[in-house]
Formats: C-alpha cells, sequence, structure tokens
C-alpha cells in the first residue's frame, strides 16, 4: 500500500504478515546466472561438476547441467578410447588391418562429428532454458541434483 506520496504504508511489518520478502537477486538476473553457469558447465565439460558446487543449492538447473554435462564429457572420452582401442587392435591384422583400421578411422570421424553436433545442439537447450535430459544420463544425474 502506497500513499500519494510513494511511501509505503506499514513497511516491514505488512511485509512479514503477507510472508513476502524481496529477493536478493531478480528472477531475470538469477536465470541468466544460470544459464550462464551451465553454458559454462557444458563447454568445459570434463570439470564441469565444479559449476555443481558453485551454483546455489536452490538452483536446480545449473546443478543438474553440470552433472550432465559432466558425465557427457567423459562419456565421449570412454567411448573415445575404446574407438582407438579397437582400431588400433584391428590395425595388427595380416592382410585387411589396414583396410579395418581405415573404416575405424572414418566411424570415429562420424562420432566425433554425431559428438560435436550433439553438444552444440546440448547448448542451445541450456541457451533456451530448457532441462533437457540425455538418454540414460539425464535421468541418473536427476536424483543428484
Amino acid at each position: 500500500m502506497a500513499d500519494k506520496k510513494g511511501k509505503t504504508k506499514g513497511g516491514a511489518k505488512a511485509q512479514a504478515k503477507s510472508g513476502a520478502s524481496l529477493p536478493s537477486k531478480s528472477s531475470s538476473s538469477s536465470k541468466s546466472n544460470s544459464i550462464l553457469l551451465s553454458l559454462l558447465a557444458y563447454v568445459f565439460s570434463l570439470i564441469g561438476f565444479v559449476f555443481y558446487f558453485v551454483a546455489d543449492k536452490n538452483d536446480r538447473f545449473t546443478r543438474f547441467h553440470s552433472l550432465q554435462a559432466t558425465a557427457f564429457g567423459w562419456g565421449t572420452i570412454i567411448v573415445d578410447i575404446g574407438l582407438w582401442i579397437i582400431t588400433l587392435i584391428l590395425g595388427f591384422i595380416p592382410a585387411v588391418g589396414g583396410a579395418l583400421a581405415l573404416i575405424m578411422g572414418l566411424i570415429s570421424l562420424l562420432y566425433f562429428l554425431g559428438v560435436f553436433v550433439y553438444w552444440l545442439f546440448l547448448l542451445y537447450k541450456v541457451y533456451k532454458g530448457e532441462m533437457y535430459k540425455i538418454p540414460f544420463i539425464g535421468n541418473f544425474v536427476e536424483q543428484w541434483a
């Protein structure tokens, strides 16, 4: 309630009775901070868990995306190492090893392109403020966020 001069009547007592309090940050500022931290978690996905600890405990968006980004980054590295080992083993097969290694190299290239496109898609989803879950990984990390 404000009188004609813009002064509030009741002041803090009126706020205490209604249960309303002024937020320390505006909701749009808080949302943009969550999006920024989540984007940084994906950009630095191998250490994205750091943003889990930086985020406010009530900020499920950043906490979820930081864990998901870390799982995505390390999962990508593990699959990459697996592809590299398979390519190395296939390369030692006499007579056909070179051809098999070449095929695995092409598969690895397609894998990297797919991961890069999916990573850009994840960045887009975070930028839009969506809680997009990566299949298998998303449900697992959601319980920790």
